[in-house]
């Protein structure tokens, strides 16, 4: 019989050759298998940790983020992302229930950019350096007066 044949054992079983493991039987794992399973648990748990308690600063109520923000409209974020694209202002202060006056104009070349920010309802928080603050919406509007952007601030 070769090295690499099996041989038939007394009970009738398949038993392996000589020198050789089984196939599915795995070694014992090593002290180090387990350091480096314990070190990705404690990472992991580190990084939960460290995102859950990132924001800790107080939350601000709705009262107190629409008079940070010149008591413009709270606006949900569904709200926003259902506002299209070709819009003019008139029809975003229609669409959002009230006039933000948190906007900003800037000239580029020959044409103007308004922008209107709007703040999220149930978003806000107080921050020691800038006060009471929210998560923004920004809408664009080029020299045409239509609507040609939308950005969303997280705060």
């Amino acid at each position: 019989m070769t090295g690499d044949q099996s041989s038939i054992s007394p009970a009738g079983q398949v038993a392996p050759a000589a020198g050789r493991r089984p196939v599915w039987q795995f070694a014992p794992p090593r002290l180090s298998a387990y350091v480096r399973i314990a070190l990705t648990l404690v990472a992991g748990m580190l990084i939960f940790t460290s995102v859950a308690l990132a924001d800790a600063r107080p939350r601000a109520t709705n009262a107190e983020v629409q008079d940070a923000y010149d008591f413009a409209p709270l606006i949900t974020n569904r709200q926003a992302r259902a506002v299209p694209l070709g819009i003019t202002p008139l029809q975003l202060e229609r669409r959002m229930h009230g006039e933000s006056w948190n906007g900003t104009n800037r000239f580029h070349g020959r044409t103007w950019k308004i922008c209107i920010t709007y703040p999220v309802k149930d978003t806000g928080v107080k921050d020691k350096r800038l006060g009471v603050i929210a998560d923004e919406w920004t809408f664009c509007f080029t020299f045409d007066n239509r609507l040609k952007r939308k950005f969303f601030w997280n705060s």
